[in-house]
């Protein structure tokens, strides 16, 4: 856990997954405008990289989900991903253990 507070958060894989390609949703069409927008913030703030086709292992669809804010989030289902990943838990006894893992001024996502 301190190692994720420290260094941000990255996957723990126990497995990788066999190479698969699914479609984008249909909302993603009807979204064009939007979704390019937010994949090109997402590629600016660096929370993406542009990889080759052929360097991928998993490519799951987007989608565009309106809720009821009429503020559309872009989405990705990365369930099938879950299963080969390396779960970490961890406990907090009271809120005077957490105060110990942060300093002023941390954020939690």
């Amino acid at each position: 856990m301190l190692d994720v507070l420290r260094d941000r958060h990255s996957l723990s894989f126990m497995s990788l997954a066999q190479k698969a390609f699914f479609n984008n949703n249909s909302s993603i069409a009807e979204q064009q405008e939007f979704v390019c927008h937010e994949v090109a913030k997402l590629l600016a703030s660096g929370a993406v990289t542009e990889v080759r086709r052929e360097d991928l292992m998993v490519c799951k669809r987007l989608g565009v989900v309106i809720n009821s804010a009429c503020k559309p989030p872009l989405v990705v289902d990365l369930r099938c991903v879950n299963q080969h990943l390396r779960s970490h838990k961890f406990r907090y006894e009271d809120i005077r253990t957490a105060a110990d893992l942060v300093s002023k001024g941390d954020w939690f996502f």
